[in-house]
């Protein structure tokens, strides 16, 4: 959602602040847009592109760089932000794979690929956390 204002007290008030009451992806004034509409108009395409790809992840400020599966080597790995934990789901509360720490430290993990797919349902996914509850989720990987 996109919100667009002649109104700069509006636009500012719901300027992304990285909280999970963000209500939109994006704020611009009116003022804004209509300097540079082929910029905010490609802007907005690369939103719809995300979503309906699926190339996009709820976060509150956790950051994932790289989340692939390494087939050679039977791993999936996790790069991200520094975090405190990196748990992998394969249900509602099922943990198949997790690591912590007592601060924010882990930037990289990587977990047994088959045993997250033998030990899971029909799906997994990353969640990642930090020490003040800035957190990530993946979309779910399906097997």
């Amino acid at each position: 959602i996109i919100l667009v204002s002649s109104q700069k007290v509006i636009t500012e008030s719901f300027n992304a602040d990285y909280t999970s009451q963000d209500l939109f992806d994006f704020c611009v004034s009116k003022e804004n847009f209509s300097k540079d509409i082929e910029k905010y108009c490609k802007r907005i395409d690369s939103f719809i592109k995300a979503y309906k790809e699926g190339s996009f992840y709820p976060s509150t400020g956790a950051e994932f760089k790289e989340l692939y599966i390494d087939e050679e080597n039977d791993e999936l790995v996790v790069r991200c932000s520094p975090v405190k934990s990196v748990v992998v789901r394969g249900g509602r509360y099922c943990f198949e794979a997790e690591k912590f720490s007592t601060k924010d430290d882990i930037t990289e993990v990587r977990f047994c690929y088959s045993k997250i797919i033998k030990n899971s349902r029909k799906y997994f996914r990353v969640e990642i956390r930090t020490s003040d509850d800035k957190i990530a989720f993946s979309q779910p990987y399906y097997f």
